[in-house]
């Protein structure tokens, strides 16, 4: 007894060292960038609670500079929306200027201590578990969007951590709440919903079985994606639709399609340009998501390196499934540094990695690279 509450409290000191990493790398960037404490223009989801807490569904005018969209001669938030809840108690404090840098770090830090423990669930050292941490969250592509507020980076923010809690919750066995978090982080960025049949995979092995007590574990999960459906079907008249088809230009143009693929599927793999000597780095759809994120490098490197079995064949299938349904997107992003839209692979890739016996330190020449290619994005960007 007295051994394992020494493990525990060493697990939560390493879970607590790489929180504190994130949190402080987020503010040295903030702070060099002008951007510690001063306030977020693209601030759709404080303006969504704020009307909520009045009463209203809708945004009660159009805002020129933010992705609205119109429908029946009124404006509304165009995103999935769950981060509003969240910044309801921050609404209430700040009004609409919330402090969204401030806690876009916050749910960075936590996604590395998520991190940390889901390697400790999987026999890791507490070298390995802090190693992960910071390559998943620093290392990768997530370092560009976690400093910045912004409706966009602040929602996969959230996804991102809500996703690595919902894989520690479901390694333990704990039904209800895993499937809760999957339903906040469809909430941020609704193609997570893939990540549940990993989910139920990992509470079958932890011996969670079908009985009548599961209906009561799927209620919470239930109840939110209730909410979800109400909150869509009252605006827009269609419990699947949260706003995005409303935008102008989803209006010209269908917002999915196959015809975008090949394009789209180009950008995933491009490398910066080369111009004048200097390396040029594309604001917009993104580049090549191996070098944006060399987490997936060290994923496609343990499956290869390791026997799959059928549990590592259909999530691998499930991350290229999820990868074409974003080059069926008519854009891959815009305004940021990396390929962001693969930050939301991150968490299933780092648990496929988790899986897998090895030596990490051949992985940390791949962090590095990740850590000063973003370092250095953000700061010039």
């Amino acid at each position: 007894m007295l051994y394992s509450a020494r493990y525990i409290n060493k697990e939560r000191k390493i879970m607590l060292l790489a929180a504190a990493c994130v949190f402080l790398v987020g503010l040295f960037l903030q702070g060099c960038t002008g951007r510690l404490g001063t306030p977020n223009s693209y601030n759709s989801y404080a303006l969504q609670a704020a009307r909520w807490l009045e009463g209203h569904l809708d945004l009660g005018q159009n805002y020129s500079h933010l992705e609205i969209a119109a429908f029946n001669g009124k404006y509304y938030n165009s995103f999935p929306p769950f981060p509003s809840v969240v910044l309801l108690p921050f609404v209430l404090l700040f009004g609409t200027a919330t402090p969204d840098g401030l806690i876009s770090l916050w749910f960075a830090a936590a996604g590395a201590a998520l991190a940390a423990k889901l390697s400790f669930l999987y026999g890791k050292s507490e070298k390995e578990a802090f190693f992960w941490a910071v390559f998943i969250t620093v290392g990768s592509n997530l370092l560009s969007i976690m400093c910045t507020g912004w409706v966009w980076f602040i929602a996969q923010t959230m996804a991102f951590t809500f996703l690595l809690a919902a894989f520690c919750t479901a390694k333990q066995g704990k039904t209800w709440c895993a499937l809760l978090l999957t339903a906040c982080a469809a909430g941020c960025r609704p193609f997570s919903v893939l990540c549940l049949p990993i989910f139920l995979y990992l509470l079958h092995k932890a011996g969670c079985r079908f009985s009548r007590r599961t209906l009561l574990r799927v209620l919470p999960a239930a109840v939110l994606c209730l909410f979800y459906a109400l909150l869509n079907g009252l605006r827009f008249g269609n419990p699947l639709e949260f706003g995005h088809n409303y935008l102008p230009e989803f209006l010209a143009e269908p917002q999915f399609g196959f015809g975008y693929v090949a394009e789209n599927v180009k950008t995933l793999v491009r490398l910066p340009a080369l111009q004048g000597g200097q390396l040029v780095f594309p604001e917009f759809n993104g580049f090549n998501f191996f070098l944006a994120s060399p987490l997936f490098i060290s994923c496609l490197c343990r499956l290869v390196r390791h026997k799959k079995d059928a549990a590592d064949w259909c999530a691998t299938g499930l991350l290229l499934l999820w990868l074409l349904l974003f080059c069926m997107h008519r854009t891959m992003g815009g305004w940021h540094f990396g390929n962001r839209y693969t930050i939301d692979l991150l968490p299933p890739a780092l648990w496929l990695i988790l899986r897998k016996k090895g030596d990490f330190s051949g992985h940390i020449p791949l962090f590095f690279l990740g850590f000063s290619l973003h370092f250095y994005g953000f700061l010039t960007l």
